[in-house]
């Protein structure tokens, strides 16, 4: 009983201090003429004096546990949050109003960390002593203050996102279209540092956008901000994206640009690949400064995986540039070869020359302008397109004989060697361990075509079966023909296989 009575006579000790504290402000701030955004921040600066003056002279009357200032920052958070509810329900949304809402959350923000952390330093003593004995009567907990005022701003903050979104998005696509108006991009930069200039800017001014926003929202509005910022990025990557077509488009009109071509691109794939590492780690960042739940929305697994997709199709436009000067050697020299007539063999073919150099060519400048990870998918498409170009011109050489077997064989070789170098660097080292075995895995079937092109017809019927099951049915047609075996002894063979 006496200690229902005690709680009773705190109950209302508490509430007589809260009204002492705060009728003066109610009357002041219900006054329709300090109903304003700028009165906002001097409302904290006249009850911070006010709760100072509180503590200065009720500091010996009442016990000190009871954590009664506790009670009446919480009352004045309430009372607040209403009125300033009120004020920004009346705002017209103008741009002036918009930098008064800013202030104003941003002093907001302000008070509620302060308050919070002095009511912290001041009762987190009572509230951590734990014990059967525990007075009843002492504070259980700090209030939270975090929040309880500037939550009211959340839902008008629209007009400073969507200047934040103005301003980002205009100096970042005027940035990214300078960058892409140079007709030399890729002269600008260094070894070091081939990209775009424009992405770097980005991603600087992404940076103190996040900034700015953390420290006046980590709730709806910056989760606001981070959809912009994605919004954004994905704009400046639909730019990257439209210059590889403008970049394929010029180099069909002017043919002998090939080098400017490759070096643009290689310029486009590291600017696509560093957007895509510095987006692997904003979730962990944005989320960092984005409470709950708001926090569980955030994943820039989109934007990244864009970046990976336009990095995919720039290496397809840069490996599509030697496919066509490859295809235009082989149908070129080496089909127009007269390989029926061919009576010796040589260290090897002139087309293979061209090959060669072509090869080196393109390698080179690959290699010394991207990451090795898009070098070894490059050089993998190059020894891909190699391998399968020769094999189709094979297929279309109307008449061989044993020499030129001979002659493709020595050919081949000298490819597979270019195709080895291909996969060494400036140091002689590999560009990746697994090179060798993507070679291997490509030239394997040439090599067996030109194995089968070799050996007598006798034999080709147990060798298919034996060791060569990866030639098809259309394959092996091909090359029975290219022997000059007649159709009825083909068609023997195909269905003796097949049986």
């Amino acid at each position: 009983m006496v200690e229902a009575i005690g709680k009773e006579f705190k109950k209302d000790i508490t509430s007589i201090c809260i009204q002492s504290v705060l009728t003066p402000y109610r009357e002041l701030y219900d006054q329709r003429d300090q109903q304003t955004l700028v009165n906002i921040e001097k409302r904290y600066i006249w009850f911070n004096r006010a709760l100072k003056d509180f503590k200065t002279k009720t500091e010996d009357i009442f016990p000190h546990y009871w954590g009664i200032q506790c009670f009446i920052v919480n009352e004045f958070c309430g009372i607040t949050s209403i009125q300033i509810n009120e004020i920004l329900s009346r705002l017209s949304q103008t741009d002036e109003e918009g930098i008064s809402l800013i202030k104003a959350l941003q002093s907001t923000l302000k008070f509620e960390t302060s308050v919070f952390e002095e009511l912290k330093a001041e009762y987190e003593q009572y509230v951590q002593l734990k014990s059967e004995t525990d007075n009843p009567h002492k504070i259980t907990g700090i209030p939270k203050i975090k929040g309880t005022i500037s939550k009211c701003f959340e839902e008008f903050t629209s007009p400073y996102v969507q200047k934040e979104e103005k301003d980002l998005q205009d100096h970042v696509i005027r940035d990214a279209n300078k960058d892409l108006e140079k007709k030399n991009k890729a002269s600008g930069g260094t070894e070091e540092l081939n990209l775009l200039n424009s992405s770097l800017v980005m991603f600087n001014k992404i940076k103190f956008l996040l900034d700015r926003a953390s420290k006046i929202s980590r709730g709806k509005t910056m989760l606001q901000i981070k959809e912009v910022i994605q919004k954004v990025i994905r704009k400046y990557l639909g730019l990257v994206q439209a210059q590889i077509s403008k970049e394929e488009q010029v180099l069909k009109k002017e043919s002998n640009t090939e080098e400017r071509f490759i070096m643009n691109i290689c310029v486009l794939i590291n600017t696509l690949d560093y957007v895509k590492e510095t987006l692997s780690k904003m979730t962990e960042i944005v989320t960092g400064l984005i409470d709950e739940p708001f926090n569980q929305n955030v994943n820039f697994s989109t934007e990244e995986d864009l970046s990976a997709k336009i990095i995919v199709q720039s290496i397809d436009a840069l490996v599509k540039v030697f496919q066509v000067k490859l295809e235009a050697i082989l149908n070129g020299s080496m089909l127009k070869k007269q390989w029926d007539k061919v009576d010796n063999v040589i260290l090897f073919s002139s087309y293979i020359d061209d090959i060669k150099k072509l090869m080196v060519l393109f390698c080179n400048r690959v290699r010394d302008n991207v990451a090795k990870v898009y070098v070894l998918r490059c050089f993998k498409f190059v020894a891909e397109i190699t391998t399968r170009k020769f094999l189709e011109t094979i297929y279309k050489i109307r008449k061989i004989n044993q020499f030129s077997v001979q002659q493709l064989q020595i050919d081949f070789m000298e490819i597979k060697q270019q195709l080895d170098a291909n996969g060494l660097d400036k140091n002689e080292e590999l560009i990746s361990n697994i090179y060798p075995s993507l070679i291997e895995q490509y030239i394997e079937k040439t090599k067996n075509v030109i194995k089968l092109l070799d050996i007598s017809p006798d034999l080709i019927e147990e060798t298919v079966r034996n060791h060569l099951q990866n030639i098809t049915q259309t394959e092996l047609s091909k090359i029975l023909a290219l022997k000059n075996l007649k159709k009825a002894e083909i068609n023997n063979i195909m269905n003796r296989l097949n049986s």
